[in-house]
């Protein structure tokens, strides 16, 4: 669980409103970070995973995340367009995802590229 539940669930909204105006959280989808794409792989091999593993886990926008549109969620939710949300999460996740609490299932991995693990 963690932030993001206890947000989600509007536990920190009110326990923090009156104290820090308000609480927001983000659910961001895969982003296409040093935290997912593998060292050292060339970016040729990288594109053509990226492709093939957008249609197959992301039904909305069928791809990942660039660092930018995350950042940008994040930026959004703390401006005034939202000043009267509070305890809630921003899902930021290009549509539904075929893996995590959102999707269900496992993430699929486009043939021809190896299951992560």
């Amino acid at each position: 669980m963690g932030v993001p539940s206890l947000a989600d669930t509007g536990l920190l909204g009110p326990l923090w409103g009156p104290v820090t105006g308000r609480t927001q959280s983000i659910a961001p989808g895969t982003t296409d970070t040093a935290l997912v794409r593998p060292q050292a792989l060339p970016d040729a091999l990288w594109q053509g995973f990226e492709r093939a593993w957008g249609p197959l886990n992301v039904s909305g926008l069928q791809r990942m995340a660039t660092p930018e549109e995350t950042a940008r969620a994040v930026v959004s939710l703390a401006t005034g367009e939202f000043g009267y949300m509070t305890g809630s999460t921003g899902l930021a996740g290009g549509g539904p995802f075929g893996g995590g609490p959102f999707g269900g299932g496992s993430m699929r991995m486009p043939p021809g590229f190896p299951a992560a693990g």
